[in-house]
């Protein structure tokens, strides 16, 4: 059962030119929901640990997905063929905050919680399109670009020329294994960057983020692609 949800990187050139979808990147914590036919939802957590209600600052999220998403998520299964005989599921959410940023949170602000993506047995994550047009009802992250991931699109994201602050996760699909397969990239704005670069002067912990992230968000140059062969 895949209850981690896998690093995603920055942009490559392996997918550079790919279609994608680009879905809304909340400046939040990465929570999981793990749901068995058997147990219902049972369990739920970080990238790391496990929670229970009384942890601090996360405890709330169980109570909220509740209330916003367990009872629908699974009507949604069921309404779709394409997810009937799924016994064992994983939902992946941002909760964040209005003060919330790079994963630090105001425990004294409401939070909210928005689905980002599904882990199903027998079929991985569904694929970006898919989670769009069947799970949209739901509070999910937006999608703010369809075409082709390209260097025009990441210099916009940059830019601030979509409605989102952190930035986007780009999503598309490969077969692997005669199976279809999910690629993901995340790209960050400069405005948010810009941010994280001015509150690292104040904060070791954000200091290493922000050393991760100029890594992680440096565009290749066409010169420095792979040669074949």
């Amino acid at each position: 059962m895949e209850t981690t949800y896998p690093s995603v990187k920055g942009p490559t050139f392996e997918r550079l030119g790919q279609p994608c979808v680009a879905f809304h990147k909340y400046d939040g914590s990465n929570l999981r929901f793990l749901w068995q036919e058997a147990k219902g939802w049972f369990r739920f957590g970080t990238r790391t640990k496990w929670l229970k209600k009384q942890t601090p600052t996360f405890g709330v999220a169980m109570d909220l997905f509740q209330a916003t998403f367990a009872t629908e998520l699974l009507a949604t299964l069921k309404r779709h063929k394409e997810y009937r005989g799924v016994r064992n599921l994983v939902a992946f959410c941002e909760f964040f905050g209005p003060s919330s940023f790079a994963g630090l949170h105001r425990d004294d602000e409401p939070k909210e919680l928005r689905l980002f993506d599904i882990w199903a047995q027998g079929r991985g994550f569904v694929p970006p399109r898919e989670f769009a047009q069947n799970f949209g009802h739901l509070p999910i992250a937006e999608v703010v670009y369809e075409g082709p991931f390209d260097q025009a699109f990441i210099a916009a994201v940059r830019a601030g020329a979509y409605p989102v602050g952190e930035g986007v996760v780009a999503k598309g699909t490969f077969t692997r294994r005669h199976q279809v397969d999910v690629w993901a990239a995340k790209v960050k704005t400069q405005s948010w960057m810009d941010e994280l670069a001015r509150r690292a002067g104040q904060s070791d912990a954000l200091r290493g983020q922000l050393a991760e992230n100029l890594l992680e968000q440096t565009v290749p140059a066409p010169s420095d692609a792979p040669t074949p062969g």
